[in-house]
Parts: C-alpha cells; sequence; structure tokens
C-alpha cells in the first residue's frame, strides 16, 4: 500500500458517540442524548451523539467540544465523566470499500489482539446469513474495542462505506479539571498502541501460522482439503506476506518453499492474494494517526501538533 494509495482513500476521523456518567438529577435531554441507566448510588448513566445533536457530522475536537458544552449546559449537567468514547474512521471513497482494506484492517486487528495476550476475549467475524457477505472484525476486551465493519451493507442509504472504530469502555471517574478533553489524550493512547500493532505485526504472522497449520492437519484427515495448495487457496484471507506463505509452505513439508510460493501465485492470477509488506503496515498505521491528527490538530499547541510517531 502505497502513499498514493493512502491518499485515495480520504478517511476522515472524529467522535461518533459516547457515554458520560453524572451525579446531577432533574435533567433536560436532548433527542441527542439517552438516559441508559441509574445506579444504585444515584449515578446516571448517559449515550451521546453529538454528531445527532449537531445535525451534521462533526469533524474537529473544536467542534465537538462546543457541541457536547451546548448538551451538558442545555441539560442542567455541571459534573460528569466518560465512561465510553468511540472514535470512527469514516470511508467514502470506492477505494475505501469493505472490501478493499479488510485485509489490511484484519491484519492491524489481529496484531493488536497479538500484544494482549492476558485479555484475549471476543475475537471474531461476522457474516450475513444468507447471502454470506463479510460484516465485521471485531476485537472485543473490557476496557478497548477495535471493530472494522461493512457500512454499506449495514446501512445501504448512508454514504459511509466502511468503518473503523477504535472504542475505550468501563472508563472510570478521573477528578479532571478539564474533563470535556479527556477523549484527546485517549486519543494519543490509541495512537501508541496503533504503533505496537506494527512492531507485533511479524509475531502475529507466525502465530497465525501455527493456527492454520493446526487447522490444515485436523481438517486434511476429514478430507476437506486435497493438499497444501488447496488449503492455502481456500484460506489466503489470513496469510498476510510471502514470507508467511513461506512458513506456512514449509511447515506443511514443501521441499523448497520460495519455489512453491512462486508456483502458488503463478496458477492463482485470478485469486486475489493482498500481500501485505511491514512497511505497509507501517504506512497504514501512520495515515490513521494523521486521520486523528487531523481531528484533533486545532485542540492542541503548535509543539504538539507534530509530535513524532516513531515511525522510520
Amino acid at each position: 500500500m502505497t502513499n498514493e494509495d493512502l491518499s485515495k482513500l480520504q478517511v476522515v476521523a472524529s467522535i461518533d458517540t459516547l457515554s458520560i456518567r453524572t451525579p446531577d438529577n432533574d435533567l433536560l435531554l436532548p433527542d441527542a442524548a439517552e438516559d441508559t441507566g441509574h445506579s444504585k448510588d444515584g449515578i446516571t448513566s448517559i449515550k451521546i451523539n453529538p454528531n445527532k445533536f449537531a445535525g451534521y457530522e462533526v469533524y474537529s475536537f473544536s467542534d465537538y467540544r462546543q457541541q457536547m458544552r451546548q448538551i451538558l449546559d442545555g441539560s442542567g449537567i455541571n459534573q460528569f465523566w466518560y465512561s465510553r468514547v468511540d472514535f470512527r474512521f469514516d470511508s467514502y471513497q470506492p477505494e475505501g470499500r469493505y472490501q478493499e482494506l479488510e485485509k489490511i484492517n484484519r491484519a492491524l486487528i489481529l496484531s493488536y489482539y497479538c500484544q494482549h495476550p492476558d485479555i484475549r476475549e471476543n475475537l471474531y467475524e461476522t457474516r450475513h446469513a444468507w447471502n454470506r457477505k463479510r460484516l465485521s472484525i471485531c476485537y472485543r476486551a473490557n476496557t478497548v474495542q477495535i471493530e472494522y465493519y461493512n457500512k454499506e451493507e449495514q446501512e445501504k442509504s448512508g454514504m459511509v462505506l466502511s468503518r473503523l472504530e477504535l472504542r475505550n469502555t468501563r472508563l472510570g471517574e478521573l477528578k479532571d479539571t478539564f474533563p470535556l478533553d479527556r477523549p484527546y489524550h485517549l486519543a494519543q493512547v490509541w495512537k501508541a498502541q496503533l504503533v505496537g500493532c506494527v512492531a507485533a505485526y511479524e509475531d502475529m504472522q507466525h502465530g497465525q501460522n501455527v493456527e492454520l497449520y493446526r487447522q490444515y492437519q485436523e481438517e486434511t484427515a476429514k478430507g476437506i482439503y486435497n493438499n497444501a495448495s488447496d488449503f492455502i487457496q481456500k484460506n489466503i484471507d489470513y496469510i498476510f506476506s510471502g514470507q508467511q506463505m513461506e512458513e506456512l509452505f514449509a511447515m506443511m513439508g514443501a521441499a523448497n518453499p520460495k519455489n512453491a510460493r512462486y508456483n502458488f501465485v503463478t496458477r492463482h492470477k485470478n485469486l486475489d492474494v493482498k500481500f501485505i509488506k511491514t512497511k505497509d503496515m507501517e504506512r497504514y498505521v501512520k495515515y490513521l494517526c494523521g486521520c486523528l491528527d487531523n481531528f484533533l490538530l486545532d485542540s492542541v499547541t503548535s509543539d504538539e501538533k507534530c509530535e513524532s510517531l516513531h515511525i522510520a
């Protein structure tokens, strides 16, 4: 994935929805804010859609804060803290359709998953039950979620073709002097974690090969696959690079893994074999971090705007 490819995506980052908790009572909530429950100690939970309140998509953090301040003031909320924040990366261009970015986002999510062996919880993909079209890839833990989903299929009347979401959940109370600014600091953490996905990318591929080889042995014994090439063809979406394919061919007994890879690609020219190099993942992560910076840009000082992502 080249920088030119990335420039065509025109992905826009912003905050989708959020949840807050407040001890204030007798609230007058607008339609864009939903009371989602009360605790025994008198705390009210509220889900807010600032875009719905504004009547348009809010694509700058300063505008977000302005909309939030109107919601809070109009509702009678003086004290609050965030319990959840959902960042979104929306693709509107044909180059950003779900199927175009599915593999690199799967690689991103799996690389994130591999960094957290102690909190490996829900990791799943969904398909439409009738036509088997792919709908989403998602990782859910107690306090974070990452999901990439097919907005074009799920919301046919909408303009967004695909969306990547980074979610902070179960956020605890903080004694913030400026609580409205907390999403800015959460975004900085996400940027660092995305960069970590680049470092974890190669280990993820090896770990995926271990799982693929287990499936190959188990399912070939059942007659599901005829040979190694047949297995790789049907599982190409989980083989992310040429090096990974070579390693998998070697694990399956190929005498010359490089030749096996070359022959496979040559014989399956109609198969959409998308290899993602580590450099491609670096560029994609840097691009996503840049999208977040574009959203946050007007909310930080000039020396913070050009913070290095430590990517060569």
